[in-house]
């Protein structure tokens, strides 16, 4: 799951996903295309230049929660992509193209920065790598759409002291912090509404949030 939470005023297509073969090939791409400076759709390729295009009716919004499956099939050297799919089979793929390479193996999944003009802000939660579509597919997604955008945080960036943390649902709300290192620098619950992280240097960090079976990560920002 992904939600694009903002885009660079001069934005332009880039690929944020890649899968890579033994020998460190990048054999397919995954991509976001803007469309405006709200709004988005996705795309694959198999080389360095954004090949196809997914275009739905209705563009793909900032802050829209979209479910992505991303493919590459070892037997018939092709890439695929569904979104917002949740069949508990595999229908036909939103895009598809033949790969211009014949992997026998896949080892990596990558996820790519690059400047600003070409990695929008995402969130990502659920990351799930397998074999088989039932793997990485829940049966429904009418719960897992909801979790992105079931918590509030605010003020982003914050100046220290506290974050208020507001959710729609009811339940305690455990926060864990980790650095742009991955290492966990803070554990705790929110309080009245609020998270004293006053203990942060300023910098960048990963703010995970779980509440009952709820969980996110956002990205918190502390001057």
């Amino acid at each position: 799951m992904l939600k694009v939470s903002a885009l660079d005023a001069s934005a332009v297509n880039g690929y944020f996903g890649v899968l890579r073969n033994n020998n460190g090939d990048y054999i397919s791409r995954l991509w976001i295309s803007p469309t405006s400076a709200t709004s988005y759709r996705i795309g694959i390729s198999s080389g360095g230049t954004l090949t196809q295009i997914h275009a739905p009716t209705t563009d793909y919004a900032l802050n829209e929660t979209i479910f992505v499956v991303f493919n590459y099939d070892l037997d018939n050297n092709s890439v695929s992509a569904w979104i917002n799919k949740g069949n508990t089979t595999a229908p036909t793929a939103d895009i598809t193209e033949a790969s211009t390479f014949t992997s026998n193996t896949l080892n990596q999944f990558l996820i790519r920065q690059d400047s600003a003009t070409e990695t929008p802000s995402i969130v990502m939660d659920e990351l799930r790598i397998g074999a088989t579509w039932t793997d990485v597919v829940p049966s429904s997604l009418s719960a897992t759409s909801k979790d992105l955008s079931s918590f509030n945080l605010y003020p982003n960036p914050s100046n220290g002291g506290f974050v208020n943390i507001i959710s729609n649902k009811t339940g305690a709300i455990k926060a864990q912090v980790f650095d742009v290192l991955g290492k966990q620098v803070l554990n705790d619950f929110v309080m009245n509404g609020r998270l004293n992280v006053s203990s942060l240097n300023t910098g960048i960090y990963i703010i995970k949030l779980k509440q009952g079976t709820t969980t996110t990560t956002k990205k918190l920002i502390v001057q």
